[in-house]
């Protein structure tokens, strides 16, 4: 149930009910709307999440520019775009997140791994 119809429920039940004074009304609903408010932010992403996420978005433009990617060139990238503080596991990490979702695809050649942008249309997932 939404939260406007959770309110509009428990009118109802007042106003059947006739057994609440306005005051004790209103009180209630402001603390279930201070409950759904709550509930609502817990929602919410942490900073620390939604940099990931523009960071990868950011990553994958430039996977998709062409061309093979391991984490030194992601590292490096990084570096180039203002993501200071990052290293090499912060790009395995980014590209196994695009891998998994994906959007991009692993190739493993003996002695090496690299990754390349997915063709379009042939996302796993």
């Amino acid at each position: 149930m939404r939260p406007a119809e959770q309110t509009e429920y428990i009118v109802q039940c007042i106003r059947d009910a006739g057994s609440m004074y306005e005051d004790d009304a209103r009180a209630f609903l402001a603390e279930h709307d201070a409950h759904v408010l709550a509930e609502a932010l817990a929602e919410v992403p942490p900073p620390a999440l939604a940099a990931d996420t523009t960071r990868r978005a950011h990553l994958l433009h430039a996977i998709h520019a062409g061309g093979r990617w391991k984490s030194g060139n992601v590292n490096h990238w990084y570096q180039e775009n203002g993501y200071r503080g990052l290293g090499v596991r912060a790009a395995r990490q980014d590209l196994a997140v695009l891998r998994d979702s994906g959007a991009i695809v692993q190739h493993d050649e003996a002695g090496v791994r690299y990754f390349t942008a997915a063709r379009q249309g042939v996302r796993r997932g």
